[in-house]
């Protein structure tokens, strides 16, 4: 992706990219991806005092390398020690081997921060079939909807800690951003999903209007170089996308039950928020 962005110019928005040197590129305004909170470690952690080890599973990738540093060190922030064997292959069926590895290591928690959902779903496979029981299981590709349907019955309890912007649905609801959400879709922002679409959708919008009728690309590019203090109208925290700072977030905790997500932390319809990001 990162040479056809490069290469084509074209104008990009987006809440995440996987690769550090995307966001870098004059062409794209997005916030960086290196900033991982510790919120979700801390609250796995809370879930399950006897946390110890986590095994850090990934594929190689541009940019993985990087997230795997800041991954870890924010599981380290919280005195949970990390398990590291090196890039798993992509584009194999099976992972016993890597299972067997990591539990010999005595990891008895699972990241797989950096894999795509076919191989998040075979991995939780074979952790089944081997018998072991990590007291948790989290990974980047859980909280997509084909998790479940790959992974079957290994998908059930494993965990994604889930960013929602910091507004609570009542204060969200009286926002007018918030008010132009429910009109058009009908209900507030269900998932980080609906936010953050809505979010870049309306930079986007607004970016357009700013430029103004004899559009350009560089007049897009300078008007979305222009928001300081975006917020889409409320729905979201202000955050600086001109100068491409992290997207501030809350934190919920959901875990796979009966092939469903379930909020386990805290209480449905609230977050948790503060924590730090790495890498400092």
């Amino acid at each position: 992706c990162y040479s056809k962005m490069k290469t084509s110019g074209i104008p990009i928005v987006a809440t995440l990219a996987w690769d550090p040197n995307i966001p870098k590129l004059p062409n794209a305004y997005i916030p960086p991806p290196n900033h991982y909170n510790n919120i979700p470690m801390a609250m796995f952690k809370a879930q399950n005092p006897g946390l110890k080890k986590v095994w850090m599973c990934w594929t190689s990738a541009p940019g993985v390398q990087q997230q795997l540093e800041a991954e870890a060190a924010a599981w380290q922030s919280i005195g949970i020690e990390t398990v590291n064997q090196g890039p798993l292959p992509g584009n194999v069926a099976d992972y016993t081997g890597a299972v067997v590895k990591a539990k010999q290591a005595g990891a008895n928690g699972i990241d797989c921060f950096g894999t795509q959902v076919q191989v998040t779903a075979a991995l939780a496979k074979a952790v089944v079939q081997q018998g072991w029981k990590p007291l948790m299981s989290t990974g980047y590709s859980v909280y997509d909807p084909k998790f479940p349907e790959l992974a079957g019955s290994a998908a059930n309890g494993w965990g994604y800690g889930t960013a929602l912007p910091n507004l609570n649905a009542e204060l969200m609801g009286s926002t007018q951003g918030g008010k132009d959400y429910i009109a058009q879709v009908g209900h507030p922002p269900q998932t980080a999903s609906d936010y953050m679409g809505w979010e870049m959708m309306d930079l986007a919008v607004q970016a357009l209007v700013k430029a103004g009728p004899n559009l350009t690309r560089k007049s897009f590019l300078d008007a979305l170089s222009s928001f300081h203090n975006f917020g889409a109208n409320g729905l979201v925290p202000p955050f600086d996308i001109g100068s491409k700072t992290e997207n501030g977030t809350c934190f919920t905790l959901q875990m796979i039950e009966d092939g469903k997500f379930v909020q386990k932390m805290p209480d449905t319809g609230n977050q948790i928020c503060g924590g730090e990001y790495f890498p400092k």
